[in-house]
């Protein structure tokens, strides 16, 4: 299906896609297999958890395949100082949205300073994201 869509010229090779040192996970036993039925349910407003692991699992860091530790994802890198006060992360070069656009900095800044900020976009933001105690 993407081969048409690249021989198209819909969408441009796999090469200009991917970052320059793209994450590649390693399944814990084997490639599952493709297709069937997710059945799930969302109980309420305290299920946000259940949907950041599961739908919306794309951040700097990622859970390790055992849930034990959290390792490198969206970035490529962390650097935490002794005290852990200083979080230096460093992103993987050449990432982009799903439209082409690079995804840098910016947009965690953005992401941070305009939406979980700002009142009105978002009313209660997370505990974990504006409390360090």
């Amino acid at each position: 299906m993407l081969a048409s869509q690249v021989q198209a010229g819909v969408l441009p090779p796999l090469d200009e896609r991917l970052p320059d040192n793209p994450l590649v996970v390693q399944p814990v036993e084997r490639i599952g297999d493709y297709g069937g039925t997710w059945r799930s349910a969302l109980l309420g407003g305290k299920d946000d958890p259940w949907i950041r692991r599961t739908l919306a699992y794309e951040n700097l860091m990622r859970w390790t395949p055992d849930w034990s530790g959290v390792i490198p994802n969206i970035a490529e890198s962390v650097e935490v100082n002794d005290d852990a006060t200083q979080f230096t992360f460093r992103l993987r070069k050449g990432m982009k949205w799903s439209d082409g656009a690079p995804f840098t900095a910016n947009d965690i800044r953005f992401w941070y300073e305009d939406l979980l900020l700002n009142p009105e976009f978002t009313p209660t933001p997370a505990e974990p994201f504006i409390n360090a105690d």
